[in-house]
């Protein structure tokens, strides 16, 4: 009893220590933020399952007020509901992956919880701050356009770039608040599903119990899906801005769903022809930079559909054949 009592107080503090500095990197660091971000939610799963849910629960609020409170300390403000939304989904996952559901359902409840937690942080502002939700956003997206134009700058990109930036920021910003709902749901979407695959890898290598979820390499999206992307191109050809909308953003959703799915695709190939990890890291490298070829890997994906690249409708031969 004295032994387990000594690993869990040591888990605590390494946990808190571990979380707190990426909570701080992420305040700090601009370049290392989007990554560090990403990459928070599994350090955070694993200890708040090695310390079980209550003091669990503990050490993720003690990371949350030791990173502000570090920060407040050096003279840095920053808002203390992006460790809460980053760090939350470290919560969740472990909660909903004990409970051995398949990983799509796992995702979009992650994906709910996440964006329930975020409206509910943007109502709170709003209601202390005496400002209309949408005024909220608009000053938020305007503001992450400033300074991304400002970031570009000091990597190098032509003022005159950097200048028409600027000058469409009103125009750039309505077009963002249009396209905000398949924002939000791509985002959480990406985020929940790459952290699932991240902490599902280090629970087995830790031993720690989690769902399998079959080979993900032949994961695929029911076919009837593809009337719902028929249906959203049918809406944006619509003379009404609205439905042409509404058309936009569940063709993005879909589009998403497609690229998983052209994900898991390459991963089909890669394992069956066995390609070594640093090609696959190079691909996957390529995409990041040059972002377009993600339509490719979603257009497999949504034509997998009548291909069938991984010959999964293959009909059976007969037996007695």
């Amino acid at each position: 009893m004295e032994e387990r009592r000594s690993i869990l107080a040591r888990d605590f503090v390494l946990g808190v220590g571990i979380t707190t500095l990426l909570f701080v990197l992420l305040t700090l660091s601009p370049v290392l933020g989007v990554a560090i971000g990403f990459i928070t939610p599994v350090p955070v799963a694993h200890f708040y399952t090695r310390l079980g849910s209550l003091q669990g629960l503990l050490y993720f609020a003690a990371s949350v007020l030791a990173a502000w409170a570090g920060l407040r300390f050096s003279g840095i403000e920053t808002d203390v509901s992006l460790f809460v939304v980053i760090g939350a989904l470290g919560v969740l996952l472990p909660e909903f992956m004990r409970r051995n559901w398949g990983i799509e359902k796992t995702v979009m409840a992650a994906v709910a919880s996440l964006v329930t937690l975020a409206v509910a942080l943007l109502l709170y502002y709003s209601w202390q701050l005496a400002t209309p939700v949408l005024q909220l956003v608009e000053t938020h997206v305007q503001d992450s356009l400033k300074h991304g134009a400002q970031f570009y700058g000091e990597f190098g990109m032509p003022q005159e770039q950097i200048d028409s930036i600027r000058e469409n920021i009103p125009g750039i910003t309505t077009t963002i608040l249009g396209l905000l709902p398949s924002i939000v749901v791509v985002s959480a979407s990406f985020f929940a599903w790459i952290n699932v695959l991240l902490i599902r890898s280090l629970f087995r290598k830790t031993q720690i119990p989690c769902p399998d979820y079959g080979d993900l390499t032949r994961w695929k999206v029911p076919e009837w899906l593809v009337w719902f992307v028929i249906a959203s191109g049918g809406m944006m050809l619509l003379p009404m801005p609205e439905i042409k909308l509404v058309g936009f953003n569940g063709l993005i959703i879909l589009l998403f769903v497609y690229l998983l799915q052209g994900f898991s695709i390459v991963d089909f190939f890669f394992k069956k022809k066995s390609v070594p990890k640093f090609l696959r890291t190079i691909f996957y490298f390529l995409l990041f930079i040059y972002q377009s070829l993600l339509l490719v890997v979603a257009a497999v994906g949504l034509f997998d559909i009548w291909i069938d690249f991984r010959k999964m409708n293959r009909p059976l031969k007969d037996s007695t054949a």
